[in-house]
């Protein structure tokens, strides 16, 4: 029992990836849909969790009898060909009738799923198509078997950070049918991906409506965490859970592991990605170079377009852009076989490369009055002063030595440090010789 609180807590807490979280509302618990691999890697192995929301509450109380209603699923999915994954789902079904009391929990084997996925992705969206077996294996205690099968229609597009995606598909269990639509929306920052989807099932006299916000940390290690919530917007989205008991909302939650060897290329699915490279303030192409780190090959060279096309390895990386005359940029970026990724980076001049106006007022040091005879000279470049004694420069940021002199002065020699954020007036005064 305790290694069994163990590895309850330890899923509450860790999420795995999940491409489409939807919870099929005729059987609730007993088919939430894995957190496979969305693509990234060529294999993947995880552990995922699903439980009601009541029993979720109580996951930190340590008392097994409030984990009412659970299912728990060791998974794993493979990329034998692109771009075809092929996935593999069973565990355990753990239920504690609290209504009747001196009883025991129930345990058994949950049911077998076996599921393929083929997705092609096209310029602007990816389409697909996924196919589900249900191999009825659960212990008698969780009711008769029951065969089923899913069949699933899949588009995804992106834009900008965002990725979105539309499910059509049928679901037969035994001599039921049904069409189920899903909708959703997943926003990418850094290792934080957080998504909400919308879905229902249409059914003679049944249309349950459900909302579910998620979230998807994805590690450079090679592990990937999930957590999420179902909740039903109508009556309709009632379910049964394991031991036909109705109820509406539900939690999930899991971990997965991929290989993190990035040294071999030969581990990660292939990409496109296209890099574009433009100055921010004119927005004219920069020729700049790109630098991933942990991937092979790590750089690429823009030319004068600022603007290149380049095969990469799926996976969350950190992206280095460089250009003379402008400051580096680093920024986390996912790419994936199964969207178009873009990388448009805007460049920013620093301050010492932005021109700015420096100028240098020459004063009599015994009369206070501007010098119109005299000249000044910073970095070779020598101007005479107007009838205030100004001299005006325009400069790039930096250190600069400033040389004063005037017919009948002493020369006078400053050092300043200049930015140009912002323009500078200097106040030299000279004494008469």
């Amino acid at each position: 029992m305790k290694r069994l609180v163990l590895m309850i807590v330890l899923t509450s807490l860790l999420v795995p990836l999940n491409a489409e979280p939807t919870v099929i509302g005729l059987e609730g618990l007993a088919r939430v849909i894995d957190a496979r691999n969305p693509g990234l890697h060529n294999w993947s192995v995880g552990l995922s969790f699903a439980g009601i929301d009541h029993g979720a509450e109580h996951m930190n109380d340590w008392n097994p009898e409030t984990w009412d209603n659970s299912v728990f699923r060791l998974f794993g999915s493979w990329v034998p060909v692109e771009p075809l994954e092929l996935a593999v789902a069973g565990g355990m079904g753990y239920s504690y009738p609290q209504q009747i009391s001196g009883t025991s929990p129930d345990i058994g084997l949950w049911d077998l799923e076996l599921s393929a996925k083929y997705t092609l992705p096209l310029d602007y969206w990816s389409v697909g198509a996924a196919a589900t077996g249900i191999v009825p294996i659960h212990s008698p205690v969780f009711g008769d078997p029951e065969f089923g099968a899913d069949f699933t229609l899949l588009a995804s597009t992106s834009v900008a950070d965002a990725d979105f995606h539309i499910n059509l598909g049928g679901k037969l269990r035994g001599r039921d049918a049904l069409v189920a639509l899903a909708a959703g929306a997943e926003y990418h920052y850094l290792f934080l991906n957080p998504y909400l989807e919308l879905s229902t099932e249409a059914y003679p006299g049944y249309l349950p409506l459900r909302l579910t916000p998620g979230l998807r940390i994805i590690t450079n290690t090679g592990i990937s965490f999930f957590y999420a919530a179902d909740f039903g917007l109508n009556s309709d989205a009632q379910t049964v859970d394991i031991q036909d008991t109705h109820y509406i909302n539900q939690v999930y939650a899991g971990i997965a592991f991929c290989s993190a060897d990035r040294s071999n290329p030969e581990v990660y699915r292939s990409a496109k990605l296209l890099i574009t490279v433009e100055d921010e303030e004119t927005g004219n192409p920069i020729p700049a170079q790109v630098t991933i780190t942990d991937h092979v090959p790590g750089v690429f060279l823009l030319g004068r377009d600022g603007q290149r096309l380049v095969d990469v390895q799926t996976g969350r990386y950190e992206v280095t852009v460089s250009a003379p005359g402008y400051e580096d940029q680093v920024l986390m970026a996912n790419f994936s076989a199964l969207r178009r990724n873009q990388l448009n980076v805007k460049m920013v001049p620093p301050y010492y490369s932005r021109n700015n106006t420096l100028t240098v007022r020459i004063l009599d040091s015994y009369t206070n009055k501007p010098i119109q005879t005299g000249s000044v000279t910073i970095a070779g470049i020598n101007v005479d002063t107007d009838e205030s004694g100004e001299a005006e420069f325009k400069l790039p940021g930096g250190k600069y030595e400033i040389q004063a002199c005037a017919p009948g002065y002493r020369t006078e020699i400053e050092d300043i440090k200049f930015s140009a954020d912002e323009p500078l007036t200097v106040k030299i005064k000279l004494t008469r010789s």
